[in-house]
């Protein structure tokens, strides 16, 4: 059995679980093409908000001896095509979502035949072009612009991206001047946004979708999504594990279907929140300049010094005790927030190493002492609630993307009020659940064509 073009109910949007597979082309090294859609048993698609890149994995079942007759040798490329046509709240507005992507074969990791040896089955892995390219080759060049604008042509000149297929959001607040050492151009790439901040000292992201572009943009535009700030959040999922079959031709029931949690995992590293709000992660970033005989020191202070947060309120900071004598000695201790040697990095270069100098302060060692205390607390404040779930697959559903999660409380509504003081009405857990970024994401399509969406998702307090 293969994977078919899917049926499409009478809204015009493909039914709730399934997509249209239009083709899977492989191409060898001779340039022969094959639609090879009759072997594939099933289709993983993994996308990352770390990754500027997108893995495939095929399951083939070949029993007409393709491997052999095709002449694979590992050098094959593989044009996937996937169609989705669905409705978001309105049975009136229909959309075509397309995904057209080209990926390069990596590996062949699994291999086997059956018992009557007629039948022999094995698995494709394959990447598009960062994540294939990026290893073989290094770079090395002299910089002098905007962060930002480096990554870009890295991007465009390295790796072969057009320019087009660049989406960015935001704008960085440093320029670098210096040397790129001898690297391959994602590690280049890595390292500079592992340091790169917006005006409101967040992470920069940048990674590529499913749907055809990379995207570069920063946390604080996600927190601003998901406030309302920005572009909307693009679709409420309910825990609602049952699937609803009254009117299964209507669209309010295709809507509840299309919206609903199948499965859920958590996994919570709450304690991360107090941590990164008492300056645990980014207290104090020293810089010794030996050649200058200078040393610089900043003390992180949750409370004045970071600009944004994700989704909304977080928990109540901790307060400030400015009050408590150490007995000992008869001083005033700090305040938490402002914890001395909590996170201590010491970087032995000089200045100019990096071409900066004492008053351009463009080199990455003064890049990352300017923005390393805040980017630590957001990083770690972000693996505060972090959910693993599956829902109908969505072709539009790409990591970087806020989307609202509502579960309901562990306890009978009618006893909200009397146990809990909280309104019958307000059924949701308001701490597990609320606005997360996608982060990462596995598009899984098997011999059936039916289709669901692995989702890794993440917020920053409860």
């Amino acid at each position: 059995m293969s994977l078919l073009q899917t049926h499409q109910n009478k809204f015009g949007s493909t039914d709730i679980g399934s997509v249209g597979v239009k083709g899977i082309l492989i191409k060898n090294h001779k340039g022969d093409k094959k639609d090879i859609r009759e072997l594939v048993h099933f289709l993983h698609i993994t996308e990352s908000i770390e990754l500027v890149g997108i893995i495939l994995e095929l399951g083939i079942r070949d029993e007409s001896n393709f491997f052999e007759l095709f002449e694979i040798t590992g050098h094959e490329t593989i044009e996937i095509e996937l169609e989705q046509k669905r409705f978001q709240d309105n049975k009136e507005i229909a959309t075509t979502v397309t995904a057209k992507v080209e990926f390069h074969v990596t590996d062949y990791p699994e291999y086997a035949k059956l018992d009557d040896n007629q039948v022999q089955t094995y698995t494709i892995t394959a990447t598009t072009r960062a994540l294939w390219l990026s290893p073989l080759k290094k770079i090395s060049r002299a910089v002098n612009s905007d962060i930002i604008d480096i990554i870009k042509t890295i991007l465009i000149r390295d790796l072969q991206y057009p320019a087009h297929r660049i989406i960015q959001v935001g704008e960085s607040t440093a320029r670098m001047r210096g040397i790129l050492n001898w690297n391959t151009p994602l590690s280049h790439i890595n390292r500079l946004k592992s340091h790169l901040a917006d005006s409101k000292f967040t992470q920069y992201f940048i990674h590529e979708i499913l749907t055809g572009t990379i995207q570069i943009k920063p946390l604080s535009f996600m927190a601003d999504e998901a406030q309302g700030l920005g572009a909307d959040v693009y679709r409420t999922f309910w825990d609602q594990r049952r699937s609803m079959n009254d009117d299964p031709g209507s669209w309010k029931t295709q809507l509840w279907n299309l919206s609903r949690i199948n499965s859920l995992n958590s996994s919570l590293g709450i304690a991360q929140i107090g941590n990164a709000m008492g300056g645990m992660f980014a207290s104090e970033w020293n810089m010794i300049d030996p050649m200058q005989k200078t040393r610089y020191q900043h003390i992180f202070n949750y409370d004045k010094d970071t600009k944004s947060t994700f989704s909304g309120e977080r928990m109540k900071k901790p307060d400030l005790i400015n009050s408590i004598v150490d007995d000992e000695n008869g001083v005033n201790l700090p305040p938490m927030t402002e914890l001395p040697q909590a996170h201590m990095r010491y970087m032995f270069q000089n200045e100019f190493q990096d071409g900066g100098g004492a008053l351009a302060r463009e080199g990455l060692n003064q890049i990352i002492s300017a923005n390393g205390r805040y980017l630590q607390s957001h990083k770690q404040a972000l693996t505060a609630v972090t959910h693993d779930l599956d829902v109908p697959g969505d072709l539009a559903l790409n990591p970087g993307k806020v989307i609202d999660l509502r579960l309901p409380k562990s306890t009978d509504p009618s006893h909200l009020k009397t146990y809990a003081d909280t309104p019958a009405w307000q059924e949701n857990d308001l701490s597990l659940g609320g606005k997360f970024i996608i982060w990462g994401v596995v598009h899984n399509i098997d011999v059936n064509g039916a289709y669901t969406s692995s989702l890794t998702v993440r917020k920053d307090h409860i």
